[in-house]
């Protein structure tokens, strides 16, 4: 349960057998300025949420904690690194430090994990590697509280295209991907019962402010979109 100041509560009994992170800020009353606060979610706790965020390679940041946070004050965020905030590399050097510390199958074996732990309904946010794992871990799990995934940009979907979806999943492409052909797997995926895929103008990692791609646009555009679509 989650209080008017956007804080976890705990409660004594059930299992939440993850490594969360709850991303929190607290409001400074005499500037307004945000201070972003993390704690670990130890395990066998249950915490009551609306939201899972599933971050991208770039782990947690406090761009990602204040678009979490835009959106709902009832979630969890998931990210690879165990709650150690990354510092902020090139791209490549971020996605080198993702497959050396975590990786695509490691996240995998997360989300399914998390998937698993959830006590009250939620929808799933994925971004990038994080969506591609979400749309594996998915298939993986019976419980029935996770109700939704949209997934942003999940570029590694590609590889997993003959997997079908065990829950409504929404993915939110790019305009292009430099390694394959977006229009393809779209088409591959919207066979698939309970996939839809929308196409947009921006570019991968249009939702990160430490993307070369980060769009304002675009963040404000699918801030909007995740919180109507998820009601």
């Amino acid at each position: 349960m989650v209080n008017r100041g956007g804080f976890f509560k705990p409660e004594r009994e059930g299992n939440l057998y993850i490594n969360c992170v709850q991303a929190i800020y607290y409001k400074n009353i005499y500037n307004k300025s945000y201070q972003l606060l993390t704690k670990p979610i130890f395990s066998y706790q249950r915490i009551s949420m609306n939201y899972l965020i599933v971050s991208d390679i770039y782990g947690l940041t406090p761009a990602l904690s204040k678009l979490s946070q835009a959106i709902s004050s009832h979630l969890v965020i998931v990210e690879p690194y165990n709650n150690k905030i990354q510092a902020i590399e090139s791209e490549q050097d971020s996605y080198n430090n993702f497959i050396q510390q975590c990786g695509h199958d490691k996240y995998t074996d997360k989300l399914q994990e998390c998937f698993e732990s959830l006590k009250v309904p939620t929808t799933c946010i994925a971004f990038s590697a994080g969506a591609s794992a979400a749309w594996r871990a998915q298939l993986l799990t019976g419980n029935t509280h996770l109700k939704k995934l949209i997934g942003f940009y999940p570029s590694q979907i590609r590889n997993y295209l003959a997997l079908d979806a065990n829950v409504p999943c929404e993915f939110i492409f790019p305009a292009s991907e430099s390694h394959f052909n977006v229009d393809e797997v779209i088409k591959a995926l919207s066979t698939k019962a309970g996939v839809k895929c929308y196409k947009t103008n921006f570019l991968h990692g249009f939702m990160n402010e430490y993307s070369t791609n980060f769009n304002a646009q675009g963040l404000v555009e699918y801030s909007n979109y995740i919180k109507q679509s998820s009601r």
